[in-house]
């Protein structure tokens, strides 16, 4: 216990350089907080990605596979492999007898697949109306020292050397989803698949199509744990292990998570169509684990008179610690509900924001999320306060570890709200009521004349391997590179560009590309930065390009790849679907109304309808090669004029321009921003 004393102490002095804005607000925005279900964070794959995983044979490296192929449209077969040019491919379409080179039956298209830093280039090969029925496709190489060398480079063993990505315009495709967000350690983690026909419309309400139901499959799942040992899992439609109904369409399957860590999930459906024809699909869901180790008993609130706020705590039963001593901040969201002097239970606001684990008098709380007083006074609240709907999130993956229903406060008293002449009316909403007296402290300091009175910060995204925006076109700017080549969650992002904010400048606006933006609203909505002093003396304080609020497809499915080239950041939960979505559920409508965002997607009525092949095989239509369209809003948020702007891609290595190479945009942000 001593050690894990020591271990709070250091962690305590390492945290204080952060200052935590408390958001609140009022009850009528309870319903913008509805975390995401998981249907609502569903994959929708018309696709099949395939490991290429190379065999000795005769002196000869080869990897051979049968394609389906279910509808006549065009047929698009990618290679992504860091030893494709090592690699010689032929293919054998149906009723053909030989095999021959891919290139005698397609032109060869090079582009990058990935997000962001972390892509990768992948050789695509498209066939106009194909022949349904079985492809045969052979990969052969007799490179065996560029074999062996990638096998050093990478980290796990018995990774394959490729994958290849295949896909033709068929109505058939698979949506999936785990049944779960709340993804823990020793917990039963569980998947459902249906199959369906796009071409069809959903239900009206429905988040997903109506499964067709058929005896003609066989649906796998292949789950790559964080050490690397990979579990098969037959899904079933058969109303046992977990499945809720027998032969409704619905295909399950589920493991128990023995580890913490990144997992790697791919689901993949065999068999036939409903007409009958071939049919092969996969869809892939990376996710992480984390350790639950808080348990809450109780709630206590202390009175601060002279800021005039109720400092809440959560008391922690000290033995569930001992599980994970490294999680010492928690992300809170809750309801505050109130008793009024005829007795009944009505809303006050709604309470947010970071909190830290901590020993006060040698118990252990999490605190404080902080309450200003006029919202009690607002609605007429004398006594008997309790949290609602309470929710404790990991703080890097945004999971939940604890839920309440309701959970008393412990306080002695609601005491008299004492209002000055300079106070304003208890009816109007102040900057204090929605971010803390701590956040209007700060922005109202003098400035420090030793540092610059402001810069406008360029952001980058996930695992970029430089800044993307041109700093010639930009006005008192810096370029924040602290996040390039590695794998951030939005918060630890934040944090080194907080680090780096107050190093350059007391007041700052920002520009964030791609994760860049995520990291950008996360930073103004929980913490107190440099942007607080720039609020309301500049025009916009964050702008965004290019940035998957919601989420991306290729979250899932590139997850991988960064293990098989032997470089790369790995998968990231904040940028899937599920974890975008889950980020965001608790990003407040009035930090959301600070971002202006811009997206673009491929331009269309030409040769090349797509900013990448490859990309264009897993992502929703249209895209920018990496940010979905569907997935670029920011709900409440100002969305641009012109959005998306057509002819812009995601970054370098695609068909069009990287799009924050756009000079017309980069002047309209710069004046903007300065």
């Amino acid at each position: 216990m001593k050690k894990f004393l020591l271990l709070i102490s250091f962690f305590f002095v390492c945290i204080f350089s952060f200052q935590y804005k408390h958001p609140q607000g009022d009850p009528s925005q309870f319903n913008s907080f509805v975390p995401p279900t998981p249907e609502e964070t569903a994959t929708h794959s018309g696709a099949a990605i395939l490991d290429i995983d190379l065999e000795l044979l005769n002196g000869k490296y080869m990897w051979k596979s049968e394609i389906p192929v279910d509808a006549e449209n065009q047929l698009t077969i990618s290679i992504i492999s860091p030893i494709y040019e090592e690699m010689e491919v032929q293919i054998l379409p149906p009723n053909e007898s030989k095999l021959s080179n891919i290139h005698l039956f397609s032109k060869e298209i090079e582009e990058d697949f990935g997000i962001d830093g972390g892509k990768f280039p992948a050789h695509s090969f498209e066939f106009e109306n194909p022949t349904k029925g079985i492809w045969q496709i052979l990969i052969t190489s007799t490179n065996k020292n560029a074999i062996q060398q990638l096998k050093k480079r990478q980290s796990i063993q018995n990774l394959p050397q490729g994958k290849l990505v295949v896909s033709n315009y068929s109505p058939y495709k698979i949506e999936a989803h785990a049944t779960t967000l709340d993804t823990t350690k020793d917990e039963m983690i569980g998947f459902e698949l249906r199959l369906i026909d796009d071409s069809t419309p959903k239900k009206l309400n429905s988040l997903l199509h109506d499964p067709i139901i058929t005896s003609n499959l066989h649906v796998q799942l292949d789950v790559m744990e964080p050490d690397g040992k990979e579990l098969v899992i037959e899904m079933n439609d058969n109303g046992l292990f977990g499945d809720r109904f027998a032969n409704d369409g619905i295909y399950f399957g589920q493991f128990k998570a023995d580890q913490n860590g990144r997992f790697i999930s791919q689901m993949i459906v065999s068999g036939k169509d409903p007409k009958g024809n071939p049919l092969l699909r996969t869809t892939e869901i990376a996710f992480d684990v984390v350790i639950d180790n808080i348990d809450v008993t109780s709630a206590y609130a202390n009175y601060d008179q002279l800021n005039q706020v109720f400092d809440i705590f959560l008391n922690v039963e000290s033995s569930s610690l001992q599980k994970n001593e490294d999680a010492k901040t928690f992300k809170i969201w809750s309801e505050v509900w109130g008793q009024n002097s005829n007795n009944d239970m009505v809303p006050v606001a709604w309470i947010s924001g970071l909190a830290d684990l901590q020993n006060v008098n040698g118990k252990y709380v999490i605190g404080k999320i902080e309450l200003n007083h006029r919202w009690i006074e607002k609605v007429g609240v004398k006594n008997n306060l309790e949290l609602r709907n309470l929710r404790i999130r990991d703080l890097e993956w945004s999971i939940i570890l604890e839920k309440f229903t309701s959970l008393p406060i412990q306080i002695n008293q609601i005491p008299e709200l004492l209002l000055s002449q300079k106070d304003q009316p208890i009816d109007v909403i102040t900057e204090e009521m929605l971010y803390g007296w701590e956040t209007v402290e700060y922005k109202n300091k003098p400035l420090n004349s030793s540092l610059s009175s402001h810069k406008l910060v360029l952001v980058h995204g996930y695992c970029a391997q430089s800044n993307p925006f041109p700093i010639s076109e930009f006005t008192n700017a810096v370029q924040f590179v602290g996040g390039l080549g590695v794998s951030l969650s939005n918060d630890e992002f934040s944090r080194r560009l907080i680090t780096f904010m107050n190093s350059q400048s007391e007041a700052a606006t920002v520009i964030g590309h791609s994760q860049g933006g995520m990291v950008n609203t996360h930073t103004y909505h929980y913490y107190v930065t440099p942007l607080d002093k720039s609020k309301g003396s500049k025009e916009r304080i964050i702008q965004t390009v290019g940035t998957p609020f919601q989420g991306c497809s290729l979250a899932g499915s590139a997850a991988g790849l960064g293990q098989i080239f032997g470089v790369g950041c790995g998968s990231n939960n904040d940028l899937s679907t599920s974890g975008a979505k889950s980020w965001l559920s608790d990003i407040s409508i009035q930090s959301r109304s600070e971002v202006y965002f811009y997206f673009t997607q491929y331009a269309t009525g030409g040769l090349i309808n797509s900013c990448s092949t490859a990309a264009n095989l897993i992502l929703k239509w249209p895209n920018d090669g990496t940010t979905e369209v569907e997935f670029a809003n920011l709900p409440y948020g100002n969305n641009q004029q012109g959005n998306p702007k057509k002819g812009w891609c995601h970054t370098t290595g695609m068909n069009h321009p990287p799009q924050c190479t756009d000079s017309t945009r980069n002047k309209e942000m710069d004046k903007l921003a300065n």
